[in-house]
């Protein structure tokens, strides 16, 4: 070949390329644009702006608003506090095991929130058996959450403020201003995933104490007891009904039995 056609093979070749690279950026350029995320914070003055159309003390921005969204955090709660139920978790960590059943919930609510990429399934040690369980996606909230940070939880009552909300709440405090009563027994035709059942035994140091809501089962801790630590524990639903202690059944007569209830962010 001489020389000329070699020039003119390179000089085709690297008009192809030209071509080809422009009609890659024409095709970028009718791309839809990306979906904005939420600002990850809100100046606490402008929290005064921000919508709460059902008045439940949450800002919109900071609930779960597609049914989507929703499914994700039930499934995601449910399969961490399933794997607190089968033991051998860690002492440290953010999926860490849990002390007390407000522990639990607070653990369960925001890790299900979270990215469950590759870095949090090593760091929780995610895998395996327990993959069965991997709902798929994530909630659309994200962690921190859009609004709330890692403020996730009401902690005070009036009008939606950065100081109103904290990391942590008690059980208490999960009830009350986190969670709204959805029946005063336990219905099983409105429970769904991730729903939660309180009591209170006003006798004891923490009088307070929630149980999650997983298909037939309800998730729960043993609570710290005679200096052992106690543990997470998952047991039928119909059980609950049978227990010995009639102050832990779920019904609308046992005036210790608060009821069922759901997260705010579902609704």
């Amino acid at each position: 070949m001489s020389w000329g056609a070699r020039a003119a093979g390179v000089g085709l070749a690297v008009g192809l390329a030209a071509v080809a690279a422009a009609d890659m950026h024409r095709l970028r350029l009718r791309r839809p644009p990306a979906k904005p995320r939420p600002p990850a914070h809100v100046a606490p003055e402008a929290w005064a702006g921000l919508p709460d159309r059902d008045g439940d003390g949450f800002p919109d921005p900071a609930e779960l608003a597609t049914h989507g969204d929703r499914a994700a955090f039930r499934h995601w709660t449910c399969a961490l506090a399933l794997r607190q139920a089968e033991g051998g978790m860690p002492s440290t960590g953010t999926f860490r095991a849990a002390v007390d059943c407000a522990d639990l919930l607070n653990i369960v609510y925001r890790e299900a929130l979270k990215r469950h990429d590759q870095r949090w399934r090593d760091a929780a040690g995610w895998g395996g058996a327990r993959a069965a369980r991997d709902p798929g996606r994530d909630a659309g909230l994200g962690y921190p959450a859009p609004v709330l940070g890692t403020r996730l939880f009401r902690t005070g009552t009036g009008p939606a403020h950065p100081d109103l909300f904290g990391p942590y709440a008690t059980a208490e405090v999960l009830r009350e201003l986190n969670s709204r009563r959805l029946t005063k027994g336990l219905d099983r035709t409105v429970l769904e995933d991730g729903d939660l059942l309180f009591y209170q035994h006003p006798w004891q140091s923490l009088p307070d104490h929630g149980m999650l809501v997983c298909g037939d089962l309800a998730v729960y801790h043993t609570g710290p007891s005679d200096a052992r630590p106690g543990r997470v524990k998952a047991v039928k639903l119909e059980r609950l009904f049978e227990h010995p202690d009639p102050r832990w059944r779920p019904l609308a007569s046992n005036p210790y039995f608060l009821g069922a209830y759901r997260w705010k962010i579902l609704d």
